[in-house]
Formats: C-alpha cells, sequence, structure tokens
C-alpha cells in the first residue's frame, strides 16, 4: 500500500496570527474554534480511467493546545483517506489487488519556507467496502510567531497508490489528485498563542563633563521586541524626568537626561510590550 500525498493548496492566512504547516494538505492559518481532529472532508479525487470520484479524509495532529509566541513544536500526523466502494471493488474485484502499501511525501510550508515530509503507509488489506488509507508521519517543525490562535486546516493533495495481489505482484498504479470540496470548515487543530515574556535590563552612565545621563535599556525576547520604553527618573525620591525611548531593531532603547546634579538617583525602565509580547521592567541605581 503505497500513497504520497502532496499537499498543494498550504496558505497562510494573518486574521490574529498564523503559520502554514501541510500534511496531506495541512496548512496552518488563524481562525477559532479548537476541535480534535478534521471533521470528514469530503474531496473530489480524479481517479484514472474512472473520473471524477468522492473520497473523504480525516486529519489529525498532536500538535499542543496552546503554545507561546517564540516556541516551536514539532507535530505528528495522521491522514486517514476513504476512497469509495465503488472503486475500491474495481481494484480488488477486478484486478484482483488484495493489498495496498507505501510511503507518503508531503511539502510542508512553514511561513515562507517549504519542506518535504516523509510518512508511512503500513501494509494494509483491501476489505470488502469501502478502503481507508492512512498515513502517518511527523511535519516540519513550527515556531508560533504571533499571539492569537494558530489553526491547522486541510487542503487539497494528491495520493500515489500502489496496488498489489496476494502473489505480491503489482495491480494496478494509480496517481489521483484530490481537490477540496468549497464550503466546508477544514479546520484540524486550533493552538492557542499567548504572548512572550519579556526581560528589561537598564542601565545608566554618567557624563560627568555634561552633567548628564546617558540611559539604556534593552530588551531581550524571543521574537523581535518593538515599541517603547519609558524610562522614569526619581532623584532623592521625588519625581526627577521621564522620558520615552524607542526600542531599535537589536532590542535596545537609548536616551540623554540633562542638567544632573549632586543625588541619590533611581532609574526605572519599563517596556511597554506589544501585540506578542509582554512588558516588563528593571531599575538601576546612581549616585552622584
Amino acid at each position: 500500500m503505497s500513497i504520497a500525498m502532496l499537499g498543494t493548496g498550504l496558505r497562510k492566512v494573518a486574521a490574529v496570527g498564523a503559520l502554514a504547516l501541510a500534511s496531506a494538505g495541512l496548512s496552518i492559518a488563524t481562525t477559532s474554534p479548537a476541535q480534535a481532529e478534521s471533521a470528514s472532508l469530503s474531496y473530489t479525487c480524479t481517479v484514472p480511467i474512472l473520473g471524477d470520484k468522492t473520497f473523504t479524509v480525516v486529519a489529525d495532529t498532536d500538535a499542543p493546545a496552546k503554545t507561546v509566541v517564540g516556541q516551536s513544536f514539532t507535530p505528528a500526523v495522521a491522514s486517514t483517506v476513504t476512497i469509495p466502494e465503488d472503486v475500491a471493488g474495481l481494484i480488488s474485484g477486478v484486478l484482483g489487488a488484495t493489498t495496498v502499501e507505501g510511503t507518503a511525501v508531503v511539502t510542508t510550508l512553514v511561513g515562507d519556507r517549504t519542506e518535504a515530509v516523509d510518512l508511512a503507509v503500513p501494509l494494509t488489506e483491501i476489505p470488502a467496502g469501502p478502503l481507508a488509507v492512512v498515513a502517518t508521519g511527523v511535519g516540519a517543525p513550527v515556531t508560533a510567531t504571533k499571539a492569537g490562535q494558530l489553526v491547522l486546516a486541510s487542503s487539497d493533495f494528491t495520493s500515489h497508490l500502489v496496488f498489489k495481489k496476494a502473489d505480491g505482484s503489482e495491480a494496478l498504479t494509480a496517481d489521483v489528485p484530490c481537490t477540496l470540496d468549497e464550503g466546508q470548515d477544514a479546520t484540524v487543530d486550533t493552538i492557542a498563542v499567548a504572548k512572550a515574556g519579556t526581560r528589561t535590563s537598564a542601565s545608566v552612565k554618567y557624563v560627568k563633563s555634561k552633567k548628564q545621563f546617558k540611559l539604556t535599556a534593552k530588551v531581550k525576547a524571543p521574537v523581535k521586541a518593538t515599541g517603547t520604553v519609558k524610562l522614569a527618573v526619581t532623584k532623592n525620591g521625588k519625581k526627577f524626568k521621564t522620558v520615552k525611548a524607542k526600542v531599535n531593531k537589536r532590542g535596545v532603547a537609548k536616551a540623554t537626561v540633562k542638567r544632573v546634579k549632586k543625588g541619590k538617583y533611581v532609574i526605572k525602565a519599563t517596556y511597554s510590550g506589544n501585540k506578542n509580547l509582554k512588558a516588563s521592567t528593571d531599575k538601576v541605581k546612581k549616585k552622584v
């Protein structure tokens, strides 16, 4: 039994934030309710000689229910393709096939990167009635880059099936392209992606010749930090100066405080956070 599934309709939809992955046509987008696996999805598949037939697919992964921005996971994938009774009956009754076996090759899209994933299909006997073909494997690593909901959904695929007779000889090899029928909710799994934590570290340098503080705040985060840092300076326990500085591409915010005189200072740096990152603070003391 050989099946190679090639996802051809992978897509990345940025509603709340997403990235993409495929298995037997799995793609990741952003949308709502979580579920354990996909519904039984209807596909139009072009079968050699017989023409268009309706196949059904149920897909699932072991992706976590929750994750955090910047974290990665590598999902195990399982897709069950059910071949209708008239097709399976023709293959077994007319061609004498008794088993189907093989491998699966899946195109996985993660962001703008495409990966090939090998799936294995164990030896399966062809029963009387519909034939269920199961492909399992490991998807490409997925990193959550945006907070919100990350949804795995089914898309188009192509099956490569090798059917054999009881004596092991080949009865039929067929490549069957399948297109997801319109109007279906193709959601497989929904992952809740929370904001990631950050760590802000503040430092201060006193420039005696100019009577200035050179303030620096560094923000560490699993993804690029954007936004601002508020730098609140107190002198001898009283408010002295508050400035805001934009975080640059290296995660650093800088500011200058002038007219610094003798006293005990406390500088509190507060990173504002953004839609993907939590806020964080740090304090540093300086005596002039």
